[in-house]
Order: structure tokens, then C-alpha cells, then sequence
């Protein structure tokens, strides 16, 4: 065996003892090194579990209804009693109110008689004066007696806005638990993406069993009334409960909805307030984007920006006004630059695809040109560059003769896409084309 401290002694003399130094120094830094990263790795080990058990936690309890859970009969209950209350405390305070004024006024009315007693004051009737003194006093005394309304109430009052208080609180921690919940189901999908990316397989499993239960709460808690209160904005108060009960009777989607139907003289989503809310949207529509685009047709403008929403919004409100949406759809407007374009031929210039279908529901006439004798395929061949999908839902939707339509220039869209379509997908739209009995110009 080979002694290596006598080996290094031998061969670097005076460089032995340092260069222990340097060995021991390099092991004490690799020790501490390992007692912290194992400290911190159990310590956010231990924050990891201590959040996944509190989640875990939560989704558990609100499998049990008991748990989180708010009474709205209770909070009807509450709610309407001290409205009640606070409606009787306003009457009592008028009809009171009522009383010191005729009190006073009777006071008023002895006090002038006193007066014209006075007045004489050679025959001075002094049984007159002690008598209209005594009513005087005792209307005061009345007047005095009257009861503070407040106090007639208070009690009852106080006890109803504390246990309001009390549901204010409990409502808040549902709404957390609600909220919570909701985010954890979302975010789950990662954890288990990283779990299973770092093959920590056990803690997937145990993932996906908590995301299978908290998914199965999460659609139970949906239909549960006090989500359907607590999540369209509705909270624990008087104010609020006449405002909840007319959205559930008038099957509205949002509070903001209901509101909008109550200022346009409606009470349920009825077909007439539907039809009523398409209509507005319709021209509201139409005013922003002649506002937006001056130069422009709004539908056109609504596809050139690829405003999908817009779109189906604009239609749908066409058509609820008795408008022919097939001829709005396909005839020629104007663009936000002026010149000549169909809905179809912008969207399609543009791949919006979603929006083509939209148009093609409609029954746009696919066969429309514009000044220059082009079609929409005209258009999608010469200038679509990421998707072949735009051109394959014209191609699904012409007939063979529009396929192959010659502009004021003699090109069909195949020379379009040969002469001027220099993208990744030209051979796809040729091959695309060709498959539908597409020809170029020498070719006809």
C-alpha cells in the first residue's frame, strides 16, 4: 500500500500541509452545502404539504353540505326582517313626526288665543288665561311624551344587523373556499404535468386523485343556490335579496343583464327582451364601427379586424330585426381604407376562419366579385400564408365555375396563388385547388 501523505510529502515538500488545507476546507464547504440544501428541500417539502393538505382540507369539508355552506333561507330570513323593521322605524317616524306637528300647531293656535286675552286689558279674563295656560301645558307634555321611534325598534334592529354581520363573515370565507377551489382545479393540471415530468410518480397518483375529487365538489358546489347568490355579485343584505329573487324568477345570466332589462322596462329574459337586447346591440354596432371606420362598411370592418363576437352580434341582431341577412353578408361594402370588398372576401384575405364559417352559415353568396372581377378565393389563394383552412371551407362551398373565374385580368385564383403566393403552404393551396377541378387561365 502506497502511504499518500508520505507520497505528497515526498514529491511537493512544503505544499503537504496546505494542500490538507485545502482538502479539509473543500469537505467542510461540501457538508454545509448538504445540511442546507436538505434543510431547505424539507422545509419547502414540508410548505408543499402543508398547502396541499389545507386544500385538500377544504375540498373535503364541502363534499359535506353542512360545511361552508350559507342558509339563503336564513339570510331571507334576516334580510327581510330588517327590512321590514326599517320600513316600520320610517312609518312610525312619519306618523310621529305627523303628531308633533298638529301638537305644535294646536300649541300655536292657544298661544294666540292667550294673546287676544291679553289684549283687553281693562276686562282682563283671568279664568280664560289660567285655562288656556293649563291646554297650553298639556299639549307640551304630549308633545314631550312622544317616544323616540328609534328606541321602539333598536333592540330588534340590533339583533337582525348582527346576525347579518355574522353571515357577512361566513360568506366571505365561503367565497375564499369558492375561489380556492376553483384556481386549484386549474392549476392542478401543472402539478401533475411537473410531477409526472420529474417522474415522481406517487405524488401524480395522489395528484390526480385530489383533482378528481375536487372537480367532482367543484360541479356539486355549482348547482348548490348560495354559489349561484355569492358568485353573481349578490351579498348578505337587505338591498340585495328583492335584487336576487328577481334575477332567479326572471332566469337572467348576470346582474348586469337583469339591470340592463329593468332600465329597458323588462322583468324576465324573455324571447321579448332577448330580441329587444339584440336589436340595441345591432345598432350600437353599427354606430361604433361607422364611428371607428368612417370610410368603411361596418361588417366588412367588423372582419377585417377579425372581431369574431362583433360578427355573430351584428347578425344575430339583423336578423332579430327582420333584416335579410344573406344579402347583408354577401354584398359589396367598403373596407376601413374605402375600396371595394364583400364580408366573405375580407375575411377570407385576412384568414379569419372562424368568421368564414360564421358568414357561410349565413349563406353568403361565395360567388359575389368585386371592381376587379375577383372572387373571395381570389383573394384567400393570392394572400393566405399560415392555414390552408380558409381555402378549404370556399373550396367545400363554390361551385366549379366560381372555382375557376376569370378577373377583369384573365387570372383564375390558381394563377393568383402560382404568380403571387409565395408562403410555406403555396404547393398545399395548388394541391388543395386542383383536388376541386381548379385550372389556370392556359388551362381553360
Amino acid at each position: 500500500m502506497v502511504d499518500v501523505n508520505a507520497f505528497l510529502a515526498a514529491i511537493l515538500p512544503g505544499v503537504h500541509q496546505q494542500t490538507e488545507f485545502y482538502i479539509v476546507h473543500f469537505v467542510f464547504i461540501a457538508v454545509v452545502y448538504w445540511i442546507v440544501h436538505t434543510v431547505f428541500h424539507s422545509f419547502c417539502k414540508s410548505s408543499e404539504s402543508s398547502e396541499f393538505d389545507t386544500l385538500l382540507s377544504s375540498v373535503k369539508k364541502l363534499r359535506d353540505p353542512g360545511q361552508l355552506q350559507i342558509d339563503l333561507n336564513t339570510v331571507k330570513q334576516h334580510t327581510t326582517k330588517l327590512q321590514k323593521l326599517n320600513n316600520d322605524l320610517k312609518n312610525k317616524k312619519n306618523e310621529l313626526q305627523l303628531k308633533k306637528k298638529e301638537i305644535e300647531k294646536e300649541i300655536q293656535k292657544l298661544k294666540k288665543q292667550q294673546m287676544n286675552v291679553k289684549e283687553d286689558e281693562e276686562n282682563i279674563n283671568i279664568d280664560e288665561l289660567q285655562r288656556i295656560d293649563s291646554l297650553i301645558e298639556i299639549e307640551q307634555k304630549r308633545k314631550n311624551d312622544l317616544p323616540d321611534p328609534r328606541r321602539l325598534f333598536q333592540q330588534e334592529i340590533d339583533n337582525e344587523e348582527r346576525s347579518i354581520k355574522q353571515l357577512k363573515i361566513k360568506s366571505a370565507s365561503v367565497c375564499n373556499v369558492f375561489n380556492n377551489i376553483e384556481k386549484f382545479v386549474a392549476s392542478i393540471k401543472q402539478k401533475i404535468k411537473n410531477a409526472l415530468k420529474e417522474k415522481k410518480y406517487t405524488e401524480g397518483r395522489r395528484l390526480q386523485n385530489v383533482q378528481k375529487l375536487a372537480a367532482e365538489v367543484l360541479q356539486k358546489i355549482k348547482l348548490r343556490e348560495d354559489y349561484l347568490f355569492l358568485s353573481h355579485g349578490f351579498t348578505v343584505d337587505g338591498d340585495n335579496w328583492d335584487d336576487y329573487e328577481c334575477f332567479v324568477k326572471g332566469n337572467f345570466t348576470s346582474k348586469e343583464e337583469m339591470e340592463h332589462a329593468r332600465r329597458s322596462g323588462f322583468t324576465t329574459r324573455s324571447d321579448a327582451y332577448i330580441t329587444y337586447v339584440n336589436k340595441e346591440l345591432y345598432k350600437t354596432l353599427n354606430e361604433k364601427y361607422k364611428n371607428e371606420f368612417p370610410k368603411g362598411t361596418p361588417l366588412v370592418c367588423l372582419c377585417e379586424e377579425g372581431r369574431v363576437e362583433d360578427v355573430e352580434g351584428m347578425i344575430r341582431g339583423a336578423r332579430v330585426a327582420g333584416m335579410d341577412v344573406t344579402a347583408m353578408v354577401s354584398e359589396v361594402g367598403t373596407r376601413s381604407y374605402g375600396d371595394s370588398w364583400t364580408p366573405l372576401m375580407m375575411a377570407a384575405w385576412k384568414e379569419h376562419s372562424t368568421i368564414i364559417e360564421i358568414l357561410l352559415q349565413c349563406n353568403a353568396d361565395t360567388a359575389t366579385t368585386d371592381n376587379n372581377g375577383e372572387n373571395a378565393l381570389h383573394w384567400a389563394a393570392y394572400n393566405n400564408k399560415t392555414t390552408t383552412t380558409t381555402v378549404q371551407l370556399l373550396l367545400n362551398n363554390m361551385k366549379l365555375e366560381d372555382i375557376n373565374h376569370k378577373d377583369t385580368f384573365g387570372y383564375t385564383p390558381l394563377d393568383r396563388c402560382y404568380n403571387y403566393n409565395n408562403s410555406s403552404i403555396k404547393q398545399q393551396l395548388i394541391d388543395l385547388i386542383r383536388q376541386k377541378g381548379g385550372k389556370r387561365k392556359s388551362e381553360l
